[in-house]
């Protein structure tokens, strides 16, 4: 592999012995270096059927960190939420930095983009129908409203929601160590149970 370097030791252009192509330095708009976000091995995690979220408003999903791997959460989707009156629900991303604990979790199985990267290191990446115990809050880093359809169904409004971790300046939400991690959870409790699919995104490092 071919590098070019400048006299500062971060900037290079890399050439690929396999696909000849030119890879170089990337940096954000405020002039700070880009990491290698292109390059990471990614990986997805998402539910094989509509599941039944933990009622009220402790967590219905939890991620952790790793401890070999430094973690950032790409995105986090839910899609087709539902329950048993059309009804307006916020569902509230929270960062953690201890572990969330208990309840009846089903594990999600973490899948590599690519074969031939390793198998997933997180240490927790569990959907809850059950309330488990919340680890330690951190703060609230994400807010979704949205109208969930009914599930007779009348109103047919069930929709695709998204919290989105690296647009504009940001690289992931990270997490260093199997004690930080991310929930998502009802800002207040829904009317009735409300089912949905989710999946989520996250890189390796």
């Amino acid at each position: 592999m071919a590098i070019i370097k400048s006299a500062n030791s971060e900037d290079q252009l890399i050439i690929d012995p396999i696909s000849k192509a030119a890879r170089i330095t990337g940096y954000k708009p405020d002039g700070s270096l880009a990491t290698g976000f292109a390059i990471r091995n990614h990986y997805r995690a998402a539910t094989t059927a509509v599941f039944a979220a933990a009622a009220g408003t402790s967590p219905f999903f939890a991620i952790q960190g790793s401890s070999t791997k430094t973690i950032r959460i790409i995105s986090i989707k839910i899609t087709g939420p539902t329950l048993t009156a059309a009804a307006y629900l916020n569902v509230i991303c929270q960062r953690r930095s201890t572990v969330t604990t208990g309840g009846t979790a089903t594990a999600l199985i973490l899948v590599p983009n690519d074969s031939i990267h390793p198998s997933g290191t997180l240490s927790l990446c569990n959907i809850y129908t059950a309330a488990p115990t919340a680890g330690t809050l951190i703060g609230t880093v994400g807010s979704i409203r949205f109208l969930a359809a009914d599930t007779t169904p009348v109103t047919l409004v069930a929709g695709l929601d998204e919290f989105l971790f690296y647009k504009d300046h940001e690289d992931g939400m990270v997490l260093r160590g199997i004690n930080e991690g991310v929930t998502l959870s009802f800002s207040s409790a829904p009317g009735s149970v409300v089912t949905m699919n989710l999946e989520v995104v996250w890189t390796e490092e």
